[in-house]
């Protein structure tokens, strides 16, 4: 299952992309706890530990890719390994953002936390760990 939504955002890009990169900015637009950086492989925790996660891939103002799961605070926590990677595409308009969601990927990947997503940002089997993303594109 493909997950794939596009909205438009009265905002620059670069505001878009400082609210999902910064935990305080994230929490005062969602109203609840996070704690997110913009730094790619740290881990993340957002809607009070609903969700958790690793950045991937981040080009500010234009595109952030994550590695999201159900936390240990989420009814439905979802067995070690198993993520969801997710892509926020940012485009910049005349009067806001385009901002498009996915393509997200499903049934989850079985991504080992201890070798498929690894502290330094490096994702496999899709990178050659040499600082360059290659993810699937659209």
């Amino acid at each position: 299952m493909l997950i794939h939504q596009e909205s438009i955002i009265a905002a620059t890009p670069q505001a878009i992309y400082e609210a999902l990169t910064d935990g305080q900015k994230f929490a005062a637009a969602t109203g609840m706890p996070a704690q997110l950086s913009d730094r790619e492989g740290e881990t993340f925790t957002l809607f009070g530990g609903r969700v958790e996660g690793r950045q991937i891939e981040l080009v500010p103002g234009q595109r952030i890719v994550q590695a999201w799961r159900f936390g240990a605070t989420h009814p439905s926590e979802w067995d070690a390994g198993v993520y969801s990677v997710v892509r926020f595409t940012l485009s910049g308009l005349q009067d806001g953002t385009r901002l498009i969601t996915g393509p997200g990927r499903g049934p989850w990947w079985r991504l080992r936390e201890s070798s498929a997503i690894t502290g330094d940002g490096c994702s496999r089997p899709w990178s050659g760990c040499s600082g360059t993303s290659n993810w699937p594109r659209t």
